[in-house]
């Protein structure tokens, strides 16, 4: 019985490690159908709302679809623009680096002479060409129409999924037992309900922050105000890091414009009050309390899909984590993995 019990654990890893290997090589293709599964749970309430309605079911997916794609489509529209209006400024940006190593050097009494000859030899656009910023960052966002591409696989993942949702349960519900019925139907329910809830929570704390900060960076005269909302939007979806590395975008943009000044320093104070206020004390009651997952849990699912889907699957890590948790909690076989993820 020990023997067949390690050849089945030695089995189940080998299958999960498989498994692994498998969705990091074909993200391109399961990274959509995750947002398509993900937007399907999101939408469940407006779905079953307007079927009450007696809203036709072709309709109710071309909402959903109208509505998926305009939002996405202008968030990703202000991103690039700004992105790009961002690159094209850089050449702007650095006379004012400039003149800030001119006043450094004045200011440590070092020969000035020697430093603007210096910097003046630089001939900042071929070091730019250098660099090659642009390809890097279209390198790191991919390019506009590549972002269309992912959003209409999507949508057409997400319409299959709609269209045959009820009919795959059906199916999947004449093998089962009247009482493995209620269990699949409480597992889903379950799932729905954390996934809105969360999503739901953390939309509303992202968008207070961003609202926020983009106040605090029209206030202290830096540019790019919207792209600033929306980075600190889109990445405090990432625990942890992701109000770090969002904040750090007005803050580079503010030392480029006016160098190390107090507006830099007033920026950068009220930036990171603000994500310690919302990220430490209001978010983890809202949050946390309805996930009921360890901090432990969400840093190591953080790591472990940063690591598989990159960027994407840090802002999917938490969903992950909560639905795994869900599944240990309604499976007598995953109690100490239940009691592994859970806070309680």
């Amino acid at each position: 019985m020990d023997n067949l019990r390690w050849i089945r654990f030695a089995v189940i890893v080998i299958a999960l490690a498989i498994v692994v290997v498998i969705l990091k090589e074909l993200k391109a293709v399961f990274v959509p159908l995750t947002f398509a599964l993900l937007l399907t749970f999101i939408f469940m309430p407006l779905q079953r709302f307007l079927r009450r309605r007696g809203v036709p079911g072709a309709v109710v997916v071309i909402i959903m679809v109208v509505i998926i794609f305009f939002t996405f489509t202008i968030a990703g529209t202000l991103v690039y623009t700004g992105v790009a209006s961002f690159i094209d400024a850089m050449p702007r940006f650095m006379n004012n680096v400039v003149q800030l190593a001119e006043d450094i050097a004045l200011r440590f009494e070092i020969p000035i002479e020697d430093v603007q000859k210096t910097i003046r030899e630089i001939d900042w656009t071929d070091m730019f060409d250098r660099f090659r910023l642009q390809d890097r960052v279209q390198g790191t966002l991919g390019t506009f129409a590549d972002f269309l591409l992912k959003l209409g696989t999507t949508i057409v993942f997400m319409v299959f999924i709609v269209a045959g949702r009820e009919r795959l349960l059906v199916r999947i519900y004449k093998t089962m037992t009247n009482k493995e019925q209620e269990h699949s139907q409480n597992i889903f329910i379950q799932i729905e309900e954390q996934i809105i809830k969360y999503l739901f929570t953390k939309s509303l704390v992202s968008l207070a922050t961003a609202l926020v900060g983009m106040f605090f960076v029209w206030l202290f005269g830096v540019e790019f105000v919207i792209v600033s909302g929306l980075l600190l939007f889109i990445l405090n979806f990432i625990p942890n890091i992701g109000s770090i590395i969002a904040s750090a975008f007005p803050i580079i943009v503010c030392f480029f414009q006016y160098g190390l000044s107090w507006r830099l320093v007033g920026l950068a104070v009220t930036l990171i009050l603000t994500q310690a206020a919302f990220g430490t004390l209001i978010e983890p009651r809202l949050v946390g309390s309805k996930l009921n997952l360890a901090p432990i849990v969400i840093l190591i699912s953080l790591i472990f899909w940063a690591w598989v889907w990159g960027p994407v699957g840090m802002v999917l890590a938490v969903p992950f984590a909560a639905v795994l948790a869900i599944f240990a909690r309604e499976f007598e076989s995953l109690k100490l993995l239940s009691a592994l993820l859970s806070d309680d």
